[in-house]
């Protein structure tokens, strides 16, 4: 099978997009280090620890040129010990998915049949 074909296969099975330039990198890279598909299964798994802060499932040339130099250099491709300096800016606070609010904490409403709205109770109960 050709090489562009498996790489875009293996990418849309886990749910990613290459651009036609990162399509390029990456078949250019496989193919001058011989590594075959071990060093795919390696760049898709980089590539999903920066799914997060990818704005869409298209992986661009920039991310691939990345994630390729890190794999050169021998680095731990991992999003948690080792970010990708220079390709993702900073993010200052990320919004947490739960928050956990004590029963006791939450205001009681009640519902007015009449109004058809709800209400904050006076009452401590």
């Amino acid at each position: 099978m050709d090489l562009k074909r498996t790489i875009q296969q293996d990418f849309r099975s886990a749910g990613l997009y290459l651009s036609s330039d990162a399509l390029k990198a990456l078949v250019s890279f496989i193919s001058s280090s011989g590594g075959g598909i071990d060093q795919l299964d390696s760049v898709i798994d980089a590539v999903e620890d920066y799914r997060m802060e990818m704005e869409s499932s298209t992986v661009s040339q920039e991310l691939i040129t990345a994630i390729l130099a890190n794999l050169a250099s021998g680095q731990k491709l991992s999003a948690e010990t080792e970010p990708l300096q220079g390709y993702f800016p900073p993010i200052l606070t990320l919004p947490k998915p739960f928050q956990i609010v004590s029963a006791f904490d939450v205001p009681r409403y009640l519902y007015d049949v009449h109004r058809k709205v709800f209400y904050e109770s006076k009452t401590e109960t």
